[in-house]
């Protein structure tokens, strides 16, 4: 608890804790709110009817009138009327109030229908300012769930062909539309016989998507960089944590007894220090094909060794202090000198190198995912960076594809080593401001 108000004391201390609280109420909110997504990661079939690579609605301020916002669409009116004989008619009738210099990148319409002996027709009509087109005029059998006005051919050809015959120059069905202002209507149409139920909704794919934008597979880049808060701070305390305890009992064995158990502990730590981690990290990675458990082991093993010197030298000046001697002369065991004498006097050093190491342990499990070697099937930034390196973000000029995953990366780091530098002039004397 001193120790902690101490840590307050200081502004980096101070600014490190509030930056790592509220990164983790965000972490804790991310990861129950976004819980349904982290199974979408690699679902591309979802993702699908959302826009591909558009950059966050908020770029819109400086260009207002050509940053057309992707947008579900319910119907306004659902029309059903019973026709001769067993046939019904039931309609849906979507209104566009379209105010945009530029066309949308697509408009997908979702049907949906259950029969029990007849598939129903599917019609599908555009009424724009002055013109009408019928887009879509099919059984449903013959027509996917998803009908994508610039993609799906029955829907690309039927329009592109009305935009010929009325000297529309243009070379996507959406361009040929939206060519104006104005309000649109889509109307879409099930005509069958006997019992059926059916159901529709409309998305107009725009220009700009949300708070942080799309990637090339449509998937909401601010749920993903959410996602990636819960599974960063995981990571890098719990690798961070397991690299410090596994050097502090190291360091502080091999300084407590001394003689040949600290001449061999030493060998083989001067062994360790000389393999050069990253690449065997590497080799072992495509060898193991781990998951992220794994993973966070794999960094911890190469992360130990420089705890494991500094809290040597530290038990070999401890375990001459007086306390300790009255303890062995009193007959206390050796196991009990360490854990109650020299380790609490260790464990603020521990704390301070738990923080210090988690970006390390951040930015070595980035790196992995970066390379391809890490679990894909969790939604990490290192990941995300991945995927942008790989579909050319930085070619393409997207952005908003690479600045969230590193910002958030760069600022845990930021947090964890603000705190990490106080604890190191409150434990360093020769630190301490004047």
């Amino acid at each position: 608890m001193e120790t902690l108000k101490e840590l307050l004391s200081y502004k980096s201390g101070l600014t490190g804790i509030a930056v790592i609280v509220i990164l983790s109420i965000a972490a804790i909110y991310s990861y129950f709110a976004f819980q349904k997504y982290i199974a979408l990661w690699r679902n591309t079939n979802y993702w699908s009817l959302y826009p591909s690579a558009v950059p966050p609605e908020w770029v819109s301020a400086f260009n207002p009138h050509s940053a057309v916002p992707t947008k579900w669409f319910k119907p306004i009116n659902v029309l059903k009327k019973e026709l001769y004989g067993s046939a019904t008619n039931i309609t849906y009738i979507f209104k566009i109030n379209y105010k945009w210099d530029v066309p949308p990148n697509d408009v997908k319409i979702v049907i949906n229908a259950t029969y029990t002996k007849f598939a129903p027709a599917v019609i599908i009509k555009i009424y724009g300012p002055k013109f009408k087109v019928t887009a879509i005029q099919d059984t449903i059998t013959n027509l996917p769930n998803v009908i994508s006005l610039n993609n799906f051919d029955e829907a690309k050809n039927a329009i592109m062909n009305w935009a010929n015959l009325n000297n529309i120059n243009a070379t996507l069905p959406t361009a040929a539309i939206f060519r104006q202002k104005g309000t649109y209507y889509i109307t879409v149409t099930f005509v069958g016989i006997g019992k059926f139920k059916a159901s529709s909704k409309l998305l107009v794919d725009g220009t700009v998507y949300g708070l942080m934008g799309t990637d090339v597979f449509g998937r909401d880049i601010f749920i993903y960089t959410m996602l990636g808060l819960p599974y960063g701070l995981l990571i890098g305390i719990l690798t961070s944590i397991i690299a410090a305890t596994w050097g502090t009992l190291y360091g502080l064995v091999s300084g407590y007894f001394g003689g040949w158990v600290d001449r061999v502990l030493q060998r083989i730590l001067d062994v360790w220090y000389s393999i050069p981690g990253l690449p065997l990290l590497i080799l072992l990675t495509i060898l193991l094909k781990p998951n992220i458990w794994l993973i966070m082991v794999l960094i911890a093993v190469f992360s130990w060794m420089g705890v494991a010197k500094v809290v040597r030298s530290m038990v070999l000046q401890l375990k001459n202090e007086n306390y300790v001697l009255a303890s062995k002369a009193v007959g206390a065991t050796s196991r009990w000198i360490m854990l109650k004498h020299i380790l609490p006097q260790i464990a603020p050093f521990m704390m301070a190198q738990v923080a210090l190491g988690v970006p390390g342990a951040i930015l070595t499990e980035v790196s992995l995912d970066f390379l391809g070697l890490g679990d894909p099937n969790v939604p990490t930034w290192g990941w995300m960076l991945h995927d942008a390196n790989v579909y050319g973000a930085a070619v393409n000029g997207y952005w908003w594809w690479v600045l969230p995953p590193g910002i958030m990366t760069a600022l845990v780091a930021l947090g964890f080593a603000l705190i990490g530098y106080a604890m190191d002039v409150i434990l360093n004397p020769r630190l301490r401001e004047v």
